[in-house]
């Protein structure tokens, strides 16, 4: 038996017309009724019998009628469903991620894909750079979002190096050029992340390439989230990335380029071991495209508020 054979039946029975069946289902009326006899021969027992000019199903075709619909049926559920496969409209995403990016940004991006796309399933796990480390190795998720390589064994890497930018709120009395540097914020209070995060570590550095003592810091937290509500609050200045920043930038908080550069360093953990769907590799690519555009637009935010600043000086 074949599904054409049971598609022809279920038409014949539902018109009641040999004709009109073999038109709703995109064939003509000879082939219907030859699909048709070829059915009964195979069935054993007749299917229609014509009464007054119309076909109306035997008693036998009745009873097998209930099993005929229920293969159509899952041959119709079938369908939509490598449907939506095709159309990248069904499947699911783990993503782990580092917190600061899981409590806005990520979301964003995620709903800006699930548009169009609401049968896909999508579990977001925020954890520390350096508490995914039971995670990776089970590479129980499609993507890792880290912000240092505690594990990159048998992992596709992607790495992205956004500058960091300095963040204040009004009140701080910073020079009107382009950029800031180590000794412009030297005898401000800092807010900056734990001393061993790579930001830090890197402001030290650059504090002593330029011969300018650090300061004594007054705030040091955990995540940029933390650092960015410090800074709103008035308490200091410091280093924001720029995923962070963009959140506030023209709100609660003033961002200028910090010279020499601090880079966030981000990187996607995507297990090599395994095929991705096409529709992973399309959430990838919106990913890469937005972090790509969200630091774009902080950058040029924070050289047109310089320009500004120093037009305004001038005058």
């Amino acid at each position: 038996m074949k599904l054409r054979e049971f598609e022809c039946l279920r038409a014949i029975i539902t018109t009641g017309n040999m004709t009109r069946a073999a038109a709703s289902i995109g064939i003509s009326q000879p082939s219907a009724s030859s699909i048709l006899a070829n059915l009964e021969h195979e069935l054993g027992f007749k299917l229609f019998e014509r009464v007054k000019g119309r076909l109306v199903a035997t008693v036998e075709a009745k009873h097998f009628m209930p099993e005929v619909t229920r293969t159509l049926d899952s041959m119709d559920l079938a369908r939509q469903k490598a449907k939506q496969i095709k159309d990248n409209k069904f499947g699911d995403l783990k993503i782990a991620s580092y917190p600061d990016i899981a409590i806005d940004f990520l979301p964003g991006v995620i709903s800006r894909f699930l548009d169009g796309n609401r049968e896909v399933q999508v579990r977001l796990h925020a954890r520390r750079s350096e508490m995914m480390s039971g995670l990776l190795p089970a590479q129980e998720f499609d993507m890792a979002i880290v912000t240092s390589l505690v594990e990159s064994r048998n992992f596709d890497v992607e790495e992205f190096q956004l500058p960091c930018v300095l963040a204040f709120s009004d009140g701080f009395d910073l020079h009107d050029g382009a950029s800031l540097r180590p000794a412009d914020i030297a005898d401000l209070p800092i807010v900056s992340l734990s001393a061993d995060h790579p930001t830090t570590k890197q402001l030290v550095e650059k504090f002593a390439d330029t011969k300018t003592l650090y300061p004594e810091r007054l705030i040091e937290t955990q995540t940029f989230e933390s650092a960015a509500s410090f800074i709103r609050r008035k308490v200091g200045v410091g280093l924001l990335d720029p995923v962070t920043a963009s959140r506030y930038v023209g709100k609660d908080i003033i961002v200028r380029p910090f010279e020499p550069a601090v880079y966030q360093s981000i990187y996607l953990l995507i297990p090599a071991d395994r095929p991705v769907s096409r529709m992973f590799d399309l959430f990838r690519k919106q990913l890469i495209a937005d972090l790509e555009d969200c630091n774009q637009r902080c950058q040029l935010y924070s050289k047109d508020m310089a320009k500004k600043q120093i037009g305004a000086a001038g005058k």
